[in-house]
């Protein structure tokens, strides 16, 4: 986003010259600077924003947030946000052409996420263990980053936590025949977007911001249900079957020609929709209007 906006001429690190400061940041760390127009650009993932999520935002001069699960979650609370999409580096997460693997090589299902439950790898390894984990023709790869920064295999799952640049993601990326993102709740989906950008096919779960982007004609959603869970308190968030997850993982393997049209049709809907110069200029132009409207005030 910063580099976007460098292309706009729209960021300056000179506080005394700027009319907004954009505090990308969770709500409970949000920390306002006197004397400026505040914005909390922030997200959140299950049903029910915390009192001192709600608190954060009534310090905030505007609070603008990346998909329509935020605006509903937000307005449910009492706090009325602009929606600003995230983009994806289109340079770096461009298309790529796949095949199904030939004689010898693993159809390779990728996952990319955050070391924590709520990135669905729990519902992943059950799901794996159902029907794959004896299977030789396939292969799991998990990347998430780790202290350690660990590369190892076992049986057909890869575990990686090393920590790569953009390009040698994507190169990751490319290497994969199918994404799988079973996630609980998600306030954009980043590597989700990024994957189907390069026209991987994805599973996903159908909950949160990931549903501005992916859909039946674009991906493979999954079914779900609403669960309690605890997240920042008492909260309700989505959890994916496993079975269904094993199935639908299935499904794309072997109707791999199918879900390529798929992947091809989410490639060009992303590369037309969601791109950072797109999410600068919506930003500027959600700035603009509001702080124009708090100096008339």
């Amino acid at each position: 986003m910063r580099s976007a906006l460098d292309s706009l001429g729209a960021h300056t690190d000179d506080g005394d010259a700027a009319d907004a400061l954009v505090h990308i940041t969770p709500p409970h760390l949000f920390c306002p600077r006197r004397g400026i127009f505040n914005v909390l650009f922030t997200t959140f993932e299950a049903e029910i924003l915390p009192p001192e999520h709600r608190a954060a935002c009534d310090r905030a001069d505007l609070v603008v947030v990346p998909s329509r699960h935020n605006l509903r979650v937000f307005k449910s609370a009492g706090v009325v946000a602009e929606r600003c999409p995230l983009g994806i580096d289109s340079n770096r997460f461009r298309f790529v052409e796949r095949r199904r693997p030939r004689l010898g090589e693993r159809f390779r299902y990728l996952w990319v996420g955050a070391p924590n439950p709520r990135k669905g790898w729990p519902i992943l390894d059950r799901a794996w263990k159902l029907d794959f984990e004896r299977d030789p023709q396939v292969e799991l790869y998990v990347k998430t980053t780790c202290a350690d920064g660990s590369l190892q295999r076992d049986g057909n799952v890869i575990a990686d936590g090393r920590r790569l640049t953009d390009q040698e993601l994507a190169a990751l990326y490319a290497s994969a025949h199918c994404f799988v993102f079973p996630s609980y709740g998600e306030g954009f989906g980043l590597t989700l977007a990024e994957a189907m950008a390069t026209g991987l096919p994805a599973v996903f779960t159908p909950y949160g911001g990931v549903c501005d982007f992916a859909g039946r004609d674009n991906a493979y959603p999954l079914k779900k249900r609403m669960i309690a869970v605890e997240y920042f308190g008492r909260n309700t968030m989505a959890a994916a079957d496993p079975a269904a997850l094993a199935a639908q993982m299935r499904k794309v393997e072997r109707n791999y020609q199918r879900a390529l049209v798929k992947g091809r049709r989410a490639a060009a809907e992303l590369a037309a929709n969601l791109t950072w110069r797109q999410a600068a200029l919506d930003l500027v132009s959600i700035l603009t209007a509001r702080v124009a409207q708090a100096s008339a005030a």
